[in-house]
């Protein structure tokens, strides 16, 4: 899953994070994880606009939590990080989420 249609997934995610200015600290490109962590960018928006926040802190507020919870939940299915040594939400993500992997 984190071949070629997860790439192109990943690119079109990383241009809408920029544009919602959803921007990683590390690379300076769209945060297209942090915006889908938050619920994606329809949520990221409904719920800027309710709190009367930008985009980049509602993202920012709801990374921490979910990440830790994604992590937790693939690492529990045997989907590590090389890296890392950690669970590997992302990769899990990109495959559909956790459901989506059992199955």
């Amino acid at each position: 899953a984190r071949g070629t249609a997860g790439y192109f997934r990943a690119m079109a995610s990383e241009a809408t994070a920029k544009g919602l200015g959803i921007v990683s600290d590390v690379t300076g490109r769209g945060d297209g994880l942090g915006m889908n962590l938050a619920g994606g960018a329809a949520e990221v928006q409904a719920q800027a606009l309710e709190y009367d926040l930008p985009p980049a802190e509602v993202a920012e507020a709801a990374r921490g939590t979910i990440a830790f919870f994604s992590e937790v939940r693939a690492e529990g299915l045997g989907i590590v990080s090389e890296f890392t040594g950690r669970g590997d939400g992302l990769a899990m993500a990109l495959a559909g989420g956790a459901a989506e992997v059992q199955a």
